[in-house]
């Protein structure tokens, strides 16, 4: 693909408080689609265009 990819964190609120998404990467066309208040599926690889907390899979959160 000739999409660019970048790396960042994404801040969550979770059920057990604030937590960060660590070395995001996304397809560069993409990095603003989070948005405050959206839910962030963190049982997932990017791979699969999901993320994950590091150490909380099956953990649900928001982006703030």
């Amino acid at each position: 693909s000739s999409e660019g990819a970048v790396r960042g964190v994404v801040d969550c609120n979770t059920s057990t408080g604030k937590r960060a998404v660590p070395n995001l990467k996304m397809r560069f066309m993409l990095w603003n689609v989070f948005r405050a208040n959206e839910e962030l599926m963190v049982a997932s690889t990017d791979s699969s265009g999901k993320y994950y907390l590091e150490g909380a899979k099956d953990e649900w959160g928001k982006t703030i």
